[in-house]
């Protein structure tokens, strides 16, 4: 009875579930995580959070956005666990922290096959999704030419080398091709131009 008690008070305190996926906390994938700012949320939505963002290394809160530092090996199943809040919900660490596995290539949380635990009707692994592509990968630009996003941006380029030709071209025509034929004609005549203030004359050199 005492036990009941408990329980149903830590559920109506708010702090039995997570308060992102409204989870009740347990001691496998749900297991009470504590962020360096002192917020707590399970470790599924964590380990979600992690492999959606573009910086891993790093945790940002969901609450007051604190970054929370994060291994680059085993991921968020290496943040602190909150025992304290185990213990108030009468449940102990069946798993222990380091029998579980993060991998953010894969987007998996799983526990290993060789663990010693007795699980029957839990799943050993929760699927978190994939990860964003990298900008600078050859596999992004293979989805860039899928999806269609080269013909745009090939139709910029053309367009801006377009204008440019167009530009050069009169340039040419309208300034460097006349000032190459003036200075062709005035050769080709063998005379003398000569400039004066009021007056211009043309000398020839035939008498």
């Amino acid at each position: 009875m005492a036990e009941e008690e408990e329980a149903s008070n830590a559920d109506g305190d708010g702090l039995s579930e997570c308060v992102i996926c409204f989870t009740p906390y347990d001691t496998l994938f749900h297991l009470p995580k504590i962020l360096s700012c002192g917020h707590v949320f399970c470790l599924e939505c964590l380990s979600r959070i992690t492999v959606g963002s573009t910086e891993p290394q790093t945790l940002p809160c969901p609450i007051c956005r604190s970054a929370t530092p994060v291994s680059s090996k085993k991921g968020p199943p290496a943040l602190s666990t909150d025992r304290n809040l185990l213990t108030r919900l009468n449940k102990s660490l069946s798993c222990p922290t380091p029998s579980l596995r993060f991998n953010r290539k894969r987007g998996v949380l799983y526990v290993p096959q060789t663990n010693n635990l007795n699980i029957s009707s839990v799943s050993l692994s929760v699927d978190l999704g994939r990860p964003p592509p990298d900008p600078h990968s050859p596999r992004r630009l293979c989805l860039l030419l899928r999806s269609g996003g080269c013909v745009f941006y090939g139709s910029i380029v053309l367009i801006i080398i377009l204008t440019i030709a167009l530009i050069l071209a009169g340039v040419y025509i309208f300034y460097l091709l006349p000032w190459r034929l003036s200075g062709s004609g005035g050769a080709g005549t063998g005379g003398n131009i000569t400039v004066t203030p009021n007056t211009t004359r043309i000398e020839t050199g035939g008498h």
